[in-house]
């Protein structure tokens, strides 16, 4: 399995935006802030568990 995978531009902005918005709650809340690929790895730990297939063949987030 690759161990990079190419994001858009527009996937990289919306990433980033999260990200921003993320860690202002994060340092209301006296938290360390994290990084954009920090947050795409939780992204894919909270989110891979629940993705399925459903009848007409799209993937589903549960």
């Amino acid at each position: 399995m690759a161990k990079t995978v190419r994001l858009s531009d527009e996937e990289q902005e919306l990433i980033r935006k999260k990200a921003v918005e993320l860690n202002k709650k994060l340092m209301e809340k006296n938290k360390q802030p994290l990084r954009d690929s920090e947050v795409v790895h939780a992204v894919l730990e909270l989110s891979l568990n629940r993705l399925t297939v459903g009848n007409s063949g799209n993937l589903i987030l549960e």
